[in-house]
């Protein structure tokens, strides 16, 4: 099984290559596709380790009318597992629970996502 990318990332592409975005739009362009390439080469590593595994990948749902998104789940017998890719470059540093580049940006806490999807989850 290869991975698709999602409805978001096909409309972006389609966009990018026919019209001038945005600077802001083109940025969350080459994001979201940064995202979606180490999903696929996580998704690679997975698929080589272990044919016991069930992977599902890019799952939404809503709980409370809230929405959630997982790049995976691990279907195990076991419990399952919650993976969450970030495909970020460069360099961070953390202080007081919050990110930043060293330019000094702060940036989304990627553990703060994942920590909702498991509460939700």
């Amino acid at each position: 099984m290869m991975i698709e990318p999602n409805k978001e990332l096909l409309i972006m592409r389609y966009l990018y290559e026919r019209q001038d975005l945005s600077q802001d739009d083109e940025n969350h362009y080459h994001n979201i596709e940064k995202g979606f390439d180490g999903e696929r080469q996580l998704y690679k590593k997975l698929d080589s380790i272990t044919n016991e595994l069930n992977i599902l990948h890019d799952l939404y749902f809503e709980q409370n009318k809230s929405p959630i998104q997982i790049d995976f789940l691990l279907l195990t017998q076991g419990k399952p597992i919650l993976i969450e890719v970030k495909n970020f470059e460069g360099e961070y540093f953390i202080k007081e629970d919050r990110w930043y580049k060293l330019s000094g940006k702060e940036i989304k806490n990627p553990l703060i996502q994942l920590q909702r999807t498991e509460t939700n989850f």
